[in-house]
């Protein structure tokens, strides 16, 4: 993102402030509930076995979509 508003600053601007506001709208909560839902997934990876379940970490990743 810091790319698109370094470009603002040129006279070559492909995309106006709003425009990179309506692109980028509510990126940094995505990332947040990416980061939650690799944290809480990791450790099922990292010892899968055939009875492992995801359930869990998905449900956390759902409940935060639906806030």
């Amino acid at each position: 993102m810091q790319t698109f508003t370094n470009l603002l600053k040129t006279d070559e601007a492909p995309l106006t402030a709003d425009d990179i506001d309506v692109i980028f709208c509510g990126i940094s909560e995505l990332h947040k509930a990416h980061d939650l839902f690799v944290s809480e997934l990791q450790p099922i990876v990292d010892c899968w076995s055939d009875e492992q379940r995801v359930a869990e970490p998905i449900k956390v990743l759902v409940n935060i979509n639906a806030l």
